[in-house]
């Protein structure tokens, strides 16, 4: 898993849709804890629900936004 979301984030960041900074240890890091904190809480609170539904899993879509490069399309 770790491989596989390094490599998602240092193609997000040649693809220019994340900064530089996102192919570092320090993203990972970040990533997998937006990733477990939202599956916490979902886990926790709402188990019976699919992901995308409720209220915690849909926040994940919404964290991942605060990531893109600055001035990519992608950014809020």
């Amino acid at each position: 898993m770790v491989a596989l979301q390094r490599r998602a984030l240092a193609d997000a960041v040649d693809a220019g849709e994340l900064g530089p900074d996102a192919n570092n240890e320090d993203a990972i890091y970040l990533v997998s804890t937006l990733i477990v904190g939202v599956l916490s809480q979902a886990i926790a609170n709402e188990p019976d629900l699919p992901w995308g539904e409720g209220r915690f899993t849909p926040a994940f879509a919404r964290l991942m936004r605060l990531l893109p490069a600055p001035g990519s399309a992608d950014e809020p």
